[in-house]
């Protein structure tokens, strides 16, 4: 799972994996076990072998956002 404060270090682990897109409730917050990462436990739990990208950035407002939807998200 990519941890990254920057969209330009935010990279898909493999095709078909899950992307969790969004501003400082998503994105790693030091020692905190964020969301991303429970869902890529979970998943691993009931053997699940897709990955999980945590494309959070802290402070992005909705603007920021849609800048870097394509190249977060959709490619």
């Amino acid at each position: 799972m990519s941890l990254s404060s920057s969209s330009s270090n935010i990279r898909v682990t493999k095709p078909g994996g899950i992307v969790l897109f969004g501003d400082s409730t998503t994105a790693p917050r030091g020692g905190t076990k964020v969301y991303a990462a429970l869902v890529e436990q979970s998943l691993q739990g009931m053997g699940s072998t897709l990955g999980v990208t945590n494309a959070g950035v802290p402070s992005n407002t909705t603007r920021d956002a849609l800048k870097r939807l394509e190249t977060d998200v959709l490619k």
